[in-house]
């Protein structure tokens, strides 16, 4: 897409820096640049030390010397130069077939890291993991929480299931939850793929919306309000499918 005052147009392996304070784009990450543009960047996170955990829509075979991955997996990117000339590694993070990802339905379209660091994910579509009697089934309006024992090529870890989207009132593919952030206090921002209505929230495919918990799991119930208006920000016509918040002075 294109913004005003934005110094070219973006595509959708890249990653935008907002500041609302200064109502200033400008680029974080060139995803063409480390062999990404014919790939969409769906989902990523911001990790303490710098580096990013990003997963994208689609089987590459070699993705900088890496070797296959899939729209499931969790890469992560250690960054030697950001903006536009994006420079660095990336490296298997968790491979998604080693904890029960493995259908086209459960691509991962939505990551944040939960302030106890276990990982929350959304699917793009209906998602079975594990086995009976304890089988876990949903829906790309629910949220896993994914808890890593072991990372790399040899993952190790158990999903659980975090939100049930349909009991806070998200439901069916226009609902599907392609963003999300996790606040320090365990609220959930989140972004869906093209308009949904929860409590009496409203909100589009560009605007944020949070989501405060009083009740997770099998019995999810939370209170909306609107996070972020992307009208203000020239940004309603596009679709946020990947955000992280960093809060300036917090160290995060």
């Amino acid at each position: 897409g294109m913004i005003d005052g934005f110094a070219a147009a973006f595509p959708d392996e890249d990653i935008l820096i907002y500041e609302p304070q200064r109502q200033r784009w400008s680029l974080y990450f060139d995803g063409s640049d480390v062999g990404l543009g014919s790939a969409d960047l769906d989902a990523f996170a911001l990790l303490r030390d710098g580096s990013l955990l990003l997963s994208i829509d689609k089987t590459m075979g070699n993705l900088g010397g890496l070797g296959p991955v899939t729209d499931a997996d969790l890469l992560r990117f250690q960054p030697t130069a950001t903006g536009q000339t994006t420079e660095g590694s990336f490296s298997l993070y968790a491979d998604a077939s080693d904890v029960g990802l493995e259908a086209a339905a459960e691509d991962i379209d939505a990551l944040a890291i939960l302030p106890d660091g276990r990982l929350l994910l959304s699917t793009t579509g209906n998602f079975t993991v594990g086995q009976r009697p304890n089988l876990l089934r949903g829906a790309s309006q629910d949220l896993l929480a994914l808890t890593l024992t072991q990372t790399g090529a040899n993952t190790a870890g158990t999903l659980a299931l975090y939100l049930d989207g349909s009991d806070v009132g998200l439901s069916g593919p226009p609902e599907n939850v392609d963003g999300l952030w996790a606040t320090a206090r365990g609220d959930l921002v989140l972004s869906v793929a093209i308009r949904a209505t929860a409590g009496s929230v409203t909100f589009g495919a560009a605007d944020l919306a949070r989501c405060t918990p009083s009740s997770l799991g099998d019995t999810s119930a939370c209170a909306f309000d609107l996070y972020w208006a992307a009208a203000g920000a020239e940004l309603s016509s596009q679709n946020i499918d990947g955000v992280d918040v960093v809060v300036v002075g917090s160290g995060s």
